[in-house]
């Protein structure tokens, strides 16, 4: 009798752990394609598909998770999951992203020269202020180039892509993003270099 105690001991034991350590997919949709989905505080995460669809492996049921899900353009959301909510074999979160209003006012700009011109065959496709710098987004035969001009008009650097990109976004760390219809591309360290090369 005392072995069977045992032995149900263990295997009770053995089922909690195995129970704990089973993985967890979360998934649902967002209405919105390419949004992040991260597990905050890992490396792991994964993005909506065209259709808003997504789906996240979980490996941990015993810690509480907080997922964050951003999108340009929309409000970041965080959904918090305790560990009773991850006990089952997936868990479902669908919502719509809440797109980002921007509360502008009316802006008046007036000049008494050209404060800069374009090359030949180039056309500006968005401008975005960088601190004490303009950066001006030029599009030429299907390729695009960003070139930092000084607030006096004065061309400073400039940077060809391949890539054809239509607009420009300066986030809150002073990093810019560069938009096109396919795909987008964030610059880390050439910005805070140049920022660093002219201070």
């Amino acid at each position: 009798m005392k072995k069977a105690v045992v032995l149900l001991s263990v295997l009770s034991v053995h089922m909690v752990l195995f129970a704990q350590h089973r993985q967890v997919k979360i998934a649902g949709s967002v209405g919105v394609e390419n949004v992040n989905i991260s597990v905050l505080n890992t490396r792991y995460g994964t993005s909506s598909d065209a259709e808003g669809r997504y789906e996240q492996l979980l490996f941990d049921r015993t810690k509480p998770v907080d997922l964050l899900y951003t999108c340009i353009g929309y409000r970041d959301t965080v959904v918090s999951l305790t560990p009773r909510m991850l006990q089952h074999d997936s868990v479902g979160i669908s919502f719509v992203m809440r797109r980002m209003d921007y509360n502008l006012q009316e802006v008046g700009v007036s000049a008494s020269r050209d404060f800069y011109r374009t090359e030949k065959a180039a056309s500006i496709a968005d401008i975005g202020f960088w601190g004490d710098r303009v950066l001006v987004l030029e599009q030429r035969k299907g390729k695009s180039e960003l070139v930092v001009v000084s607030l006096e008009g004065e061309r400073e650097a400039q940077c060809a892509f391949d890539s054809l990109y239509e607009s420009i976004h300066v986030d809150c760390l002073g990093d810019y993003i560069l938009v096109g219809a396919q795909h987008c591309c964030q610059d880390y360290s050439k910005s805070n270099a140049y920022k660093k090369n002219k201070a």
